[in-house]
Order: C-alpha cells, then sequence, then structure tokens
C-alpha cells in the first residue's frame, strides 16, 4: 500500500496501534478509507442481507428442482416433499447460520447499522422467524413458476439474487473490512481488520451452505415424484 511522504497511509488521519494490535483512529478516516485500507470483500463474508438473497435464490431452486413433483401434485406447494426438503435446510442449516453471526457477531453481522446490544432477545427471534419467511416466500415463487413452466424465468431470478448477494459485498467494504462492536465502529476506535475467528467461522459456515444446498437439490431431484 503506498503512502506520502509522511509515512502515512492516504485517507488515514493518525493511525494508531496498541499493544493488542488493535486498530485505533485518533480522527475519523476519510470516507472509504477502511475499503481502501483492507483487502476486498470475499465470498466468505455473510452478512444478513447476503443471507436473505441465498434463502431466496435457494428457495426458487429447490422448487424448480422439485418441478415434477409440483406439476404433478394437486397439493398445496407447501405440503410437498421437495418443500418439506427444503423447511428442513433452512431450519437446520440456514438460520443456525444466522444465528451463530448474530451471536458471535452480531454488530457486523448487520452491518453495523443497528446495534445489537439494545436488541430485545424477543425482536431477536422474530427476525429468525422473518428470515425463514422470505425463505418460504422465495419456494413459493419458485413453486408458481415450476407449475408454469416458466423454468427460466426461475433461473434469472436464481441469478439476481445471488448476484444481489454478491453486491452486498461490494457496496459495503468498508463496514465488512473491520470487526468490532456498534460503538467502536461509530467510535472509529479498537476496530480489527477481517480476519481470525470471524474469517474462519465465514468460510467454515460458506462451505456449509455450498455442500448443504447441493445436497438439497440433489435429494429432491432424486426423489421419486409422489
Amino acid at each position: 500500500m503506498d503512502g506520502d511522504s509522511t509515512g502515512k497511509t492516504p485517507g488515514f488521519s493518525d493511525v494508531g496501534g496498541d499493544s493488542h494490535g488493535k486498530i485505533r483512529y485518533t480522527t475519523p478516516p476519510a470516507p472509504g478509507a477502511c475499503a481502501a485500507a483492507y483487502p476486498s470483500p470475499h465470498e466468505d463474508r455473510l452478512p444478513l442481507p447476503t443471507l436473505l438473497m441465498l434463502a431466496i435464490a435457494i428457495g426458487i431452486a429447490a422448487a424448480l428442482a422439485g418441478g415434477n413433483e409440483l406439476r404433478l401434485s394437486p397439493r398445496h406447494a407447501l405440503l410437498t416433499s421437495c418443500f418439506s426438503a427444503y423447511a428442513s435446510f433452512m431450519c437446520l442449516l440456514l438460520v443456525p447460520v444466522s444465528v451463530y453471526f448474530y451471536i458471535f457477531h452480531g454488530d457486523w453481522f448487520l452491518l453495523y447499522f443497528i446495534d445489537v446490544g439494545v436488541v430485545p432477545s424477543a425482536v431477536a427471534l422474530l427476525g429468525f422467524v422473518a428470515e425463514g419467511a422470505v425463505g418460504v416466500g422465495g419456494f413459493s415463487l419458485g413453486a408458481a413458476l415450476a407449475r408454469n413452466q416458466r423454468v427460466t424465468t426461475g433461473g434469472v431470478l436464481i441469478a439476481l439474487c445471488v448476484l444481489a448477494s454478491v453486491l452486498v459485498l461490494i457496496l459495503f467494504p468498508a463496514r465488512l473490512s473491520v470487526v468490532g462492536t456498534y460503538a467502536q465502529f461509530e467510535g472509529n476506535f479498537g476496530l480489527e481488520p477481517y480476519g481470525g475467528v470471524l474469517m474462519k467461522g465465514g468460510a467454515a459456515m460458506a462451505g456449509y451452505i455450498a455442500v448443504g444446498t447441493a445436497f438439497l437439490l440433489l435429494r429432491i431431484r432424486l426423489r421419486p415424484s409422489a
């Protein structure tokens, strides 16, 4: 990273560190400085908006994978076996991943827009229920497309949702490149660069979601139509 004649990083004013290696700003950094100081977002970063977009995309994909059952069965889409498989995926994998990030890295998970310390537990619980509802909405949309044989439209929507999930990482690099509490982010002190436990946890959770999604779609495709 280049510096000016004084040896300081462009965009930062008097950046220092303590004995623990934490970043401390004596004056607020210039807009976009965090994005310049740290690596660009990677696919292992899973803030809430990204997970919501993935829930919709995987829901649509699960419905399209179960298209044969949905077209042949007179039952409501939410009473089919392919939805049961998707609901299990949401309850056993995607929502627990969100719970993990919320509990251990909540402020980062919410992009520092909300202080999780002041969020009542009941409200947080409703938030996870809402995440599940978003996934159900994605599956329902996919089921309607599958029953009307609009598979191409479903594929386009999946691609758009995946693109939106990545766009979140591109739009908020400064918020995703540093780790700390809501107060630290607002006050520009004590922040650490993205890495360590959060990076390892993010990589593991991204891997679990990828493997789980592949297993889910394969299971639905290979399951005989009811």
